[in-house]
């Protein structure tokens, strides 16, 4: 009997030489305590005191304990101290009760804590992860472990590099700390602390991190990572940089389905190609194609060499190379404004209930109760179309149907020139109004200069089917020229008998937007410039 558990003991010996290429054994399982076994070695010396029981193992030594196997060239074990400590050196492999397979150069096991402390050419497997360390930590019992030195950790197709880590044999997420760096197949992360999940691509940002994707960096400093399929949420000041557009949100949400992205809080973004940013507290943007469609009353501005252009409405909707309607236009950007839709130049300022301008063509076109200043005129309709600069005479047109009215306040009085007409076509230059034509039941009320001294003594008031009125360098009525169906009568100023407005009158003066913070009740100061919010991280990165 004592023969055959000896021929099977020595088979079992030489399975485990096999699988971890150890040379032959010399001794039989010994039992030294109720949870260790001496299973093979070649030479062993006990060494008793009052207080604890070492024993020195040399040569291919096995042990069981704690349900887990230790194999190394040498290994002491003290029984009594510390309720049992083994210190194992030179080719060590442990191989736990999980399937966890540890390698180190030298070992101290704690049996009171379950806690192993590996150092030396650390290499932890379990199933598909992989760690290797100078200095690796293990608890055998809770499956929780550490690295330090130094550390890279493989897993379904990813490798993390960083200083520390905290890890766990029963899955989930990894917390890495110190130079952190994760490459997957789409992606590279760069982090000072990390919590990260290898197998789901899930995690959570802890401290400042940079994420690398084919067209998209983000720089954060806290947020939850989704994997490649959910969708991960960033805090304060989040950067994000595309091909074309630099931004940042205090509250964004990143859609790795569509490569899209949600701003929850304050935000501003800026296209380098256009020269167009955006800023306000919530809107959409679509990374691939560079829309993006604000809500609550964003700022649109347009920089043109050294003039900038605002746009403000409840919703904003800026797209760059595609048309939106039925116009066909094709090129440079496009915005779109519904609601309360105002802008500002230092040139011109504007209403209406609905804005569309198209960059690339110079084009704008503004839709229920417009309101246009320029200079010191003011236009009111219903419709207005602004067309590019024609380069034949150097003008730009802008053209007004629909309840269509002009007027401008004469300089030296509190009268004001007036035209109504179905439509009415200015001829700007250089920021002034020079010409008016109006088309369809022309109403005209104007207070030429009638003296040397630029004063008003008479005023004229006229309707026909069409007029024609030339300003001077003041804006005021240098000429006017009507034709058919003209009905008309001069009058003169002297007392207080005489017309001061058209039927069609109206103004909305009080309402021109001094500035573009004037545009909107929502607080319209710029927040951070994302270039200089760029610029701060690519020195903190050393890139």
């Amino acid at each position: 009997m004592w023969r055959t558990c000896n021929i099977l003991f020595v088979c079992l010996i030489g399975l485990l030489q096999n699988v971890y290429g150890l040379p032959p054994a010399l001794e039989q399982d010994t039992a030294i305590t109720d949870s260790v076994n001496l299973q093979a070695f070649q030479t062993m010396q006990v060494i008793k005191s009052d207080t604890n029981t070492r024993y020195i193992l040399v040569g291919n030594v096995i042990l069981s304990a704690d349900s887990n196997l230790f194999f190394c060239d040498s290994l002491i074990f003290d029984s009594d101290i510390d309720s049992g400590i083994i210190r194992a050196y030179d080719n060590i492999q442990v191989k736990t009760v999980d399937g966890v397979i540890i390698s180190s150069d030298s070992l101290v096991y704690s049996l009171q804590s379950s806690a192993g402390r590996f150092l030396g050419n650390c290499t932890y497997i379990e199933a598909n992860k992989r760690i290797e360390s100078p200095f690796i930590s293990f608890n055998t019992q809770s499956g929780e472990g550490s690295f330090a030195g130094g550390g890279t950790l493989q897993q379904e197709g990813t490798r993390i590099r960083s200083n520390y880590g905290n890890y766990s044999s029963r899955g989930g997420a990894s917390r890495l700390a110190g130079n952190v760096e994760v490459e997957q197949e789409d992606t590279y992360i760069k982090s000072k602390e990390l919590i990260y999940n290898a197998q789901t691509g899930e995690g959570k940002v802890l401290d400042s991190t940079v994420i690398y994707k084919e067209n998209l960096t983000i720089y954060c400093h806290e947020g939850d990572l989704g994997g490649p399929s959910n969708v991960s949420r960033f805090g304060q000041q989040t950067l994000f940089v595309t091909e074309h557009n630099i931004g940042w949100s205090d509250k964004t949400e990143y859609h790795p389905k569509d490569s899209s992205m949600t701003f929850l809080s304050t935000f501003h973004i800026y296209n380098t190609i256009d020269s167009v940013g955006m800023w306000g507290i919530h809107a959409m943007f679509d990374e691939k194609s560079g829309r993006i469609k604000g809500y609550n009353r964003p700022m649109v501005y347009l920089i043109d060499g050294l003039d900038t252009s605002y746009f403000c409405a409840d919703t904003l909707f800026s797209i760059n190379g595609e048309a939106i309607d039925e116009s066909g236009l094709s090129t440079g950007r496009r915005l779109r404004g519904w609601g309360q839709s105002k802008f500002y130049t230092p040139q011109e300022q504007g209403q209406s209930d609905s804005i569309k301008w198209f960059g690339g063509e110079g084009y704008s076109k503004l839709d229920g109760r417009v309101v246009l200043w320029n200079d010191s005129v003011e236009v009111l309709a219903d419709h207005s179309i602004m067309e590019t600069l024609d380069h034949e005479t150097n003008y730009k047109k802008i053209t007004f149907y629909d309840r269509a009215f002009w007027s401008k306040v004469v300089v030296d009085s509190v009268l004001a020139d007036q035209v109504s007409g179905d439509s009415i076509l200015l001829f700007v230059k250089e920021a002034k109004t020079e010409k008016i034509e109006v088309i369809g039941n022309v109403k005209v009320l104007v207070f030429p200069k009638t003296q040397k001294d630029g004063s008003h003594e008479n005023g004229n008031l006229c309707k026909a089917e069409y007029a024609v009125v030339t300003l001077d360098s003041l804006g005021e009525v240098k000429s006017l020229r009507v034709e058919k169906n003209i009905e008309g009568e001069a009058f003169s100023l002297a007392g207080n008998n005489f017309p001061q407005h058209l039927a069609e009158f109206r103004t909305e003066r009080s309402n021109r937007p001094s500035s573009f913070i004037d545009l909107s009740s929502q607080p319209n100061i710029p927040p951070i410039s994302p270039l200089w919010l760029y610029k701060q991280h690519l020195i903190q990165w050393g890139e």
